[in-house]
């Protein structure tokens, strides 16, 4: 979004989509994809790849359990996106999931309390707002301000993922 505005000065006459899917291209000339998948009529470029953490409460740093240890993580509500699981709908890769951190942490956070939303601008909102107990996923790309203004930490810094990055796709009948 920073660069958006500049793009659109620049190249006044390109249109992007920028939803879940793939664009059918006939309205479009590009896609900002997440996890591009090769498609036999379509050109990509690598736009950047992203890490993913978890994040939570500074206010959780005063409590009993304060992300010393591991172990420390079975004990807050887990915030899901529910938007994740529509990137396997459209045939792109899933969203790194609570599944992925509880093996690259080695806990068991299955018996964890949930809460789940559908926009990621919520399950970032939770923690600062009124779910000061909860840990989310996120991806660094959505957190340079609030990691900045310290209303949110992030937790286990030696644990993240990378992203399978953001590609800008277009129909090799548009290269130009």
């Amino acid at each position: 979004m920073p660069y958006l505005n500049d793009f659109n000065q620049k190249y006044p006459n390109i249109h992007i989509n920028t939803h879940l899917g793939l664009s059918n291209f006939i309205h479009n000339d590009l896609s900002v994809h997440y996890g591009y998948q090769s498609k036999n009529s379509l050109l990509a470029k690598l736009l950047m790849y992203e890490d993913i953490f978890l994040v939570t409460s500074p206010k959780l740093l005063d409590g009993k359990y304060r992300f010393n240890k591991i172990n420390d993580l079975k004990h807050y509500t887990l915030l899901y996106n529910s938007v994740d699981c529509h990137f396997e709908v459209y045939g792109t890769s899933l969203e790194t999931r609570w599944k992925d951190f509880s093996e690259l942490l080695n806990v068991d956070i299955s018996n964890n309390k949930s809460l789940t939303f559908n926009q990621a601008y919520l399950v970032l909102q939770a923690p600062i707002m009124g779910t000061r107990q909860g840990v989310t996923i996120t991806r660094s790309v959505l957190m340079t301000d609030n990691l900045a203004s310290a209303q949110l930490i992030w937790i286990y810094p030696s644990y993240s993922v990378q992203s399978p990055g953001y590609h800008l796709a277009y129909p090799k009948a548009h290269k130009k």
